[in-house]
Order: structure tokens, then sequence, then C-alpha cells
């Protein structure tokens, strides 16, 4: 386990830090710009360039676009709960756990995905795993671009 630790490039703990640090903001009632809330969908498109290193390529992004959309339904109807006022560009948001669970998921699984590069070639090769990554990264930049949808959309 410290092996995984250590062999990690040192960007990734204070990249580890900031989405942590997001996450426990986003668990309180706070007052925000909206320009926040439309960034969040760049979190999750970090996993397009472990995409690209997938194969086979058009069931990766077959499986990444069906979830996506998928992810970005559930995060429309999740931000209606979220979004208490909307006043121009500020954004008055109820606390939740939510966020800090994604973008802590987007993070263990671009780590995974490494991880399985390194220490497991012909499983970060199979179908399978293509696959499984591709659904579960779809799911998630989904939501946030779900979330960002709903806001622009909201009066």
């Amino acid at each position: 386990m410290m092996q995984m630790v250590s062999g990690a490039p040192i960007w990734v703990w204070p990249v580890l830090a900031i989405l942590v640090a997001l996450g426990f903001r986003a668990s309180k009632r706070r007052e925000t710009s909206m320009v926040l809330v439309l960034l969040l969908p760049l979190a999750g498109l970090i996993v397009v360039r472990s995409l690209f290193q997938l194969s086979p390529q058009a069931l990766v992004w077959a499986g990444f676009l069906m979830l996506y959309g998928i992810g970005a339904a559930l995060g429309w109807r999740m931000q209606r709960r979220w979004l208490i006022e909307k006043r121009g560009f500020t954004l008055i948001l109820a606390g939740e756990w939510f966020t800090l669970f994604c973008l802590l998921a987007i993070f263990a699984l671009n780590y995974a995905n490494g991880m399985a590069r390194a220490i497991a070639p012909a499983l970060h090769a199979s179908a399978m795993f293509g696959l499984l990554f591709a659904a579960v990264a779809g799911a998630l930049a989904g939501i946030f671009a779900g979330r960002a949808l709903y806001v622009i959309n909201a009066r």
C-alpha cells in the first residue's frame, strides 16, 4: 500500500488537497459565483485523456457518452434540490456532500487507471476495464454537466 502512495507523482497530492477543499466547501450552505459551478464539468472531463489510452475505442466512447447523458439527467435533477436562489451570476446553494463524493471518485478513478496501466497492463488493455472506466467516468462527468446546465437554465 505504501508503495502505491509513494509511487504517485508529487503533483497528485496538491490536486487531491484542492479537490477535498472544494468538496468540503460544497458541504455548507454558501453564496458563490455561477462561474464556479460552470467550471465543475471541467473536473469531470479530466478523464478524457485516459479514455484515449483504453480499448476498444468504439466501445469506450459509446460507454462514456451513454453514461454521460444519464449522468447529466441525474445531475440536472439533483441540482434542483441544491439551488436555493439565483441572482444574476450569484448563486445561493444548499450544502451537500455529493460534490465531494464525485470529485474524490474522479480522482480515485484516474488513480486506479494509472495503477492498472503500471502494474496490470493486461487488465488495463481489456475491453471490460475500458468499458467500466468509461461508464463510471461518463456518469461522473455528466453529473457535473447536468448540474451546470440546470444552473444556466434556472430563473
